[in-house]
This record gives C-alpha cells, sequence and structure tokens, in this order.
C-alpha cells in the first residue's frame, strides 16, 4: 500500500474523521494527542482557521506517520497549493472544486470531495474518489443517505455537518461508511477548559458505536 493509500484507508477501517476549527493552532497538539489517545488516527484542520497551516505543521512533526494529518474548507487553487506545500497528508472540500481536484491530484495526495445531491454524489465517485463526504450529511439524516444507498449502494458516505453522539449509531445503520466529526467531537469550552481527558473519553464513544455497526455488519 503506497502512502497516498494509507490515508484513505485509515478512514475507511476506522469510520471517522476529525473536523478540528480552532481558535489558535496553540490547542492543536493537546487535542490530537487527546483524539489520538481516544483511538481516532486521521484528523483535518479546517482552513477557515487563521492559523490553520501552522497547526498542521506543528501536528505532523510532532505525531508523524502515526497521525494522518489534512486540510479541509479547501475552496480555491490557491488554499490548496498552500496546504500541500504545508505537508497535507489530504484535501477535504465541502463540495468539488475543478481546480482544487486539479491541483491534488497533479501531486497525487487524496481528496476527499462534498457533495449533497444524487448527481453530485455520483459525479463525485465518477471522478475518482474513494469517499464522498455528504454535506451537511448530520442535518440531511440517516433516512436521505438510505435513499441514497438505494441507487448508490457501493459508494462510501462520510456524513459530516452536524454529527454528534446523539445520530452517529443512527446514520451508521442508515449505510455510512464513515462520520466526519466536527464540535460533536471537540467542543471550543472543553478545550478552552482543558479537559482533555473528554475529548478522548469522547473519540472513544464514537469509536465504540463505529466498531458495533461495523462488527454487526460484518457477521
Amino acid at each position: 500500500m503506497n502512502d497516498k493509500n494509507i490515508h484513505i484507508q485509515r478512514l475507511l477501517s476506522s469510520g471517522i474523521l476529525g473536523f478540528l476549527k480552532l481558535p489558535t493552532a496553540g490547542y492543536a497538539v493537546k487535542t490530537v494527542r487527546a483524539l489520538y489517545e481516544g483511538g481516532i488516527r486521521i484528523v483535518e484542520f479546517s482552513m477557515s482557521m487563521g492559523d490553520c497551516l501552522k497547526a498542521l505543521v506543528e501536528t505532523k512533526r510532532v505525531f508523524g506517520p502515526s497521525m494522518s494529518i489534512g486540510v479541509g474548507t479547501v475552496l480555491d487553487a490557491d488554499s490548496a497549493v498552500n496546504a500541500i506545500d504545508a505537508g497535507a497528508d489530504f484535501i477535504v472540500s465541502p463540495f468539488e472544486v475543478k481546480e482544487v481536484a486539479n491541483i491534488v491530484q497533479k501531486n497525487d495526495i487524496p481528496m476527499i470531495p462534498g457533495a449533497m445531491t444524487p448527481g453530485e454524489v455520483f459525479r463525485a465517485y465518477s471522478n475518482g474518489a474513494k469517499i464522498i463526504k455528504l454535506f451537511p450529511g448530520g442535518v440531511l439524516g440517516a433516512n436521505y443517505i438510505k435513499a441514497l444507498k438505494a441507487p448508490y449502494p457501493n459508494i462510501p458516505l462520510m456524513p459530516d455537518g452536524g454529527v454528534n453522539l446523539s445520530n452517529a449509531e443512527e446514520l451508521m445503520r442508515a449505510g455510512s461508511t464513515a462520520l466526519g466529526v466536527g464540535s460533536g467531537l471537540v467542543q471550543i469550552k472543553t478545550i478552552e477548559s482543558g479537559d482533555y481527558v473528554k475529548i478522548s473519553e469522547t473519540a472513544e464513544k464514537f469509536l465504540a458505536i463505529i466498531h458495533k455497526i461495523k462488527s454487526h455488519d460484518s457477521v
């Protein structure tokens, strides 16, 4: 397995991608360490963070290949180039952006494109995506995922946006391959209070739900 495939395989096998939009990069290493201790091995920093790339560089320096660390909310070519130059393992967008996709493909790293409608989902998959970020998946809900899986049973979907512990099991049972989780996993008030143990415990709870569903499906 080449390096490019390792990051997507981590997501497909673990079933969860942590989405981090932190107040400053100063919280990045402690937050990622808490997620790591909770069992999560793949995270993305939102480009909407003012010092997103600093957070990326610092966490990659600390965790090296033990964590897959990417950049999300990538909306334009310049952001894609800057993220890749800073060492992003993968790129995530809330929808397909052709100029971003071209740059990612040229640099041979994985991209997780976002989609919402059936046409967008099919187009992203046809263009080579290994998993589709269904956005806003938690808001659209389990019934929407079930409806999409009817014509697209083999397309891996990752609902993102509005995913939390209350709806995680329902979303997984509806046919999700993985979950993208932001504030449902890491809340600003939690990191500002220094309660990193709570973040680890929340990660463990998500993984327990995902493992239960995946284990049942594999029987």
